[in-house]
């Protein structure tokens, strides 16, 4: 029996599902990510921060700092998500290890406020 047939079959297999996963990447990729649903005044206190404040470089600690001098407190787990989902919508630029830069040297923030 020959089965020669296959072989075109199985590498039309192989194409498909190469397509099906990068196509699964691709929704992966340009899917915005969800505002923080606990994160709600840290997040806004941040953005906040950032309109007032005429800096483009920022740390975690900065931000941190600044936000306690305003008696706003934060734990730092808070300050980081925040920080890491104005990263993820491109609206800072990790330039290091909790130093993120302040992409345009402008901010014009808008966000949900986590809702679905």
């Amino acid at each position: 029996m020959h089965y020669g047939f296959l072989k075109p079959l199985m590498m039309g297999l192989h194409v498909l599902l190469a397509w099906v996963e990068l196509s699964e990447r691709l929704v992966e990729i340009l899917t915005p990510p969800k505002a923080p649903k606990r994160a709600g005044p840290i997040l806004d206190n941040v953005i906040e921060l950032f309109k007032r404040e005429q800096r483009t470089e920022w740390s975690a600690s900065d931000v941190l700092a600044a936000l306690s001098a305003e008696g706003k407190t934060a734990a730092p787990k808070k300050v980081y998500s925040a920080l890491t989902y104005l990263s993820d919508m491109k609206i800072l630029r990790r330039v290091g290890y909790g130093r993120y830069l302040i992409e345009g040297g402008g901010l014009l923030i808008t966000h949900d406020k986590g809702g679905d």
